[in-house]
């Protein structure tokens, strides 16, 4: 009695509830088709910046303003394509709700067609495309792509989920 006291809120909402089954995807509740749920991520010159730090890249026009107009021939710096392909994990993940089909043999296959500035939001969508069965593990091949809010794609490609 005491366990389940402190479970609850003093508003009455239970914080976790074993009793009930988490909610992920699994392979049956997928068809060929189905819409992905958008995934939304802000492209930050901080992030750029701080990504930058990690491969020692302190003066491309990726983390300076300036070397981005002599280099790209823009005002604001563009994000590095990993910051544009590593939106597509979290993108999947939150549609399977879980990282198993995305760690265990998941991947993604994208091009990128435009480049993403500093200051853009990107919106992750996508849609599945096929579904396979190779030995015993069960796939589901996604048409994924990230757009600017112009609606503009700025990578395309596709998503792969693995079911075990």
């Amino acid at each position: 009695m005491e366990i389940d006291k402190r479970k609850e809120t003093k508003y009455g909402t239970k914080i976790a509830d074993e009793e009930k089954p988490v909610l992920k995807l699994s392979y049956d509740d997928i068809n060929v088709g189905d819409e992905l749920e958008p995934f939304t991520k802000y492209m930050a010159m901080d992030m750029a910046i701080k990504h930058g730090r990690i491969y020692s890249d302190f003066y491309s026009g990726h983390v300076d303003k300036e070397s981005a107009r002599k280099q790209f021939g823009v005002a604001k710096t563009a994000m590095q394509g990993a910051m544009v392909q590593g939106g597509f994990t979290p993108f999947m993940v939150r549609w399977l709700r879980s990282t198993k089909p995305w760690i265990c043999g998941g991947k993604a296959d994208i091009k990128f067609i435009m480049a993403v500035n500093s200051g853009m939001t990107l919106r992750y969508r996508g849609k599945v495309i096929e579904k396979k069965v190779e030995g015993d593990k069960k796939y589901v091949v996604c048409e994924a792509w990230a757009e600017n809010e112009r609606g503009e794609k700025v990578a395309v490609g596709t998503t792969t989920a693995c079911f075990e």
